[in-house]
């Protein structure tokens, strides 16, 4: 991905001078001197880490002792208990052409794998340790060069699926991949008017989320030019979404690069910040309806004189309860470096960048990932600086304002990774809630660890609404840790691909107890049939069966909890 910049200079260049013009002619664009912020403490530069600025990074504990890793080809940085890293080779033959990839759970076997994404999207086996074995193709081959590889459960099935953005595609600026359940998926990419060759998309991330909490999750297509997108999703069989005309003309109007999710004003939604061309970085907040408002009053967080906005992560960086944002930057050449910009909320709709006595790291670098590396409930971050032709670590030194919990989320009837989560402190006022999932920057995704900052409290109470709908209580959680959490296991389906013969069977398991309700009903929709009535056993959960059909088609079950449906739908497929 650090050939963008040379490969569609070109095609940059009237965007830049654009962005100049309008630059020069808006009333509250100028050089924003930074640094009044009411924060002591530093985020500490650190260079020495010889990586490949020229490859991928991915977050995550691919070691298996609870630390974030990263893997940047061809090398290995595993995390030792200082937060330090050793470096390893990867062991394995990277595909020729990858440019991104992500760590998932894709097998559900309690062990990290690789995504890999270039012109084909593979994936390795994770065996613990951070060793992979050789794993299989899981796309066939796409023009473009991808941009991003995001782990996300798109249609609501319970399984992970892939999307995968890409640069240099005329087709679409996203590929979207749903899960069978047998290890192999499908092609579910909805159609988007084809562009010339001459002009193709640039896409550089996806991000899914129940925005409206109709049950079915929405889609920003991150992209530059007049590419950006936004569709509701629609609760059908397959992934479908409806084109928001407005919400679309204002991603064009930033010419987004990444998103990060995060409650700006802690009114217990969660709001979207977009990075994108000079001081047309968007705020957009959620409204309890169908639509997303634009923060007039988030100015401040634009970038810095005539610099691109790439890479962002929303994080607390002072674990004060309000997030942040760290922003990276281009310079206005598009090929120059310029400051990493931390934006602390004010905790008044404001956000205040600070000084270069805080955070003073001037980089050419598009991509981040951050994770808590030496888990002290404050984030670092990774980036891949070209000049230096090295990773550049930022590491948070600020000084923390009160204690933290930190939570790791398994679904068990939402999908492993539990990407859509929200996660909020119990009692908390105004309401504290963060997302769940790997956000949204260009080139990854970030370590899918959660952090609450609860102040002075020495154990907390917490509630995680699973993107299933079930609601889990978390009670006297020691400060200062990670606790595993997993969810209840309210539903289960196996298998999840049966042969359409006519005869094979589906067994489906409600633990309503699981979940605190008094009572189930379970539903299917598609080609399905029940054997017999649903019959109770000795511990109280529902069983029932599904029969094939003789001919190939998929089932839906549908499960609702004292009346209430289950947002995630199980889908079972017959035949081939």
């Amino acid at each position: 991905m650090d050939r963008y910049p040379l490969e569609y200079e070109a095609m940059k260049t009237a965007a830049g001078l654009l962005a100049l013009a309008l630059a020069a002619t808006h009333s509250g664009c100028k050089d924003r001197a930074c640094g009044n912020t009411d924060v002591s403490g530093v985020i500490a530069v650190e260079r020495e880490y010889r990586g490949s600025a020229s490859a991928f990074l991915a977050v995550g504990d691919c070691s298996g002792d609870g630390r974030p890793d990263v893997i940047n080809s061809p090398q290995i940085f595993v995390a030792r208990a200082d937060g330090s890293f050793e470096a390893r080779p990867v062991g394995f033959t990277v595909p020729p052409g990858t440019t991104v990839a992500t760590l998932v759970d894709l097998d559900v076997d309690g062990v990290s794998d690789l995504v890999l994404a270039g012109r084909t999207v593979d994936w390795r086996r994770g065996r613990g340790d951070c060793r992979f074995d050789g794993g299989g193709e899981l796309a066939a081959p796409t023009r473009g060069q991808a941009s991003q590889v995001a782990a996300t459960d798109i249609d609501l099935d319970g399984l992970t699926d892939l999307a995968v953005s890409y640069v240099e595609r005329a087709a679409s600026p996203i590929v979207l991949l749903t899960a069978r359940g047998d290890g192999t998926f499908l092609d579910r990419t909805p159609a988007f008017a084809p562009r010339a060759a001459s002009d193709p998309y640039l896409g550089y991330g996806t991000y899914f989320d129940d925005v409206d909490g109709d049950g079915a999750r929405d889609l920003f297509v991150v992209a530059d030019f007049d590419h950006g997108w936004m569709g509701w999703g629609r609760r059908a069989d397959e992934p479908a979404f409806d084109r928001d005309a407005r919400l679309t003309e204002l991603f064009a109007t930033s010419q987004p690069m990444s998103l990060c999710p995060l409650d700006a004003d802690r009114d217990g939604r969660i709001d979207y910040f977009i990075s994108g061309v000079t001081d047309a970085n968007l705020l957009l907040h959620a409204t309890g309806r169908r639509d997303l408002a634009p923060d007039p009053d988030a100015a401040p967080v634009t970038s810095r004189d005539t610099d691109f906005a790439w890479g962002c992560a929303a994080l607390d960086a002072d674990l004060d309860g309000w997030s942040d944002l760290l922003v990276l930057s281009l310079g206005g050449a598009m090929a120059s470096s310029a400051p990493a910009t931390l934006y602390l909320n004010r905790r008044d709709g404001q956000f205040g960048c600070v000084g270069p006595a805080v955070l003073d790291a001037t980089m050419n670098a598009q991509r981040v990932v951050c994770a808590d590396f030496d888990l002290d409930g404050q984030p670092d971050c990774v980036a891949s600086d070209r000049d230096a032709r090295s990773l550049v670590v930022l590491r948070d030194r600020l000084t923390a304002r009160g204690h933290w919990v930190g939570l790791r989320l398994r679904g068990t009837v939402s999908s492993p990774e539990a990407s859509g989560a929200r996660v909020s402190l119990d009692g908390a006022s105004p309401p504290l809630v963060v997302v769940a999932g790997g956000q949204s920057p260009i080139g990854g995704e970030h370590d899918r660890g959660v952090v609450l900052a609860v102040g002075a409290l020495d154990r907390a109470d917490v509630t995680v609404t699973w993107p299933s709908g079930v609601r889990q209580s978390l009670r006297s959680l020691p400060t200062g840790a990670y606790a595993a959490v997993e969810e209840p296991r309210v539903l289960t389906v196996a298998p999840r691909v049966a042969p359409a013969d006519g005869t094979a069977r589906v067994e489906v398991v409600v633990d309503a107890a699981a979940a605190g309700a008094l009572a189930a009903t379970i539903g299917c929709s598609g080609a399905c049939a029940w054997e017999g009535p649903a019959t109770t056993d000795a511990t109280g959960r529902t069983h029932r069966w599904l029969v094939a059909p003789t001919t190939p088609g998929s089932v839906r079950v549908e499960v609702a909890l004292d009346g209430v449906a289950l947002a995630v739908r199980p889908r079972v497929r017959f035949g081939p």
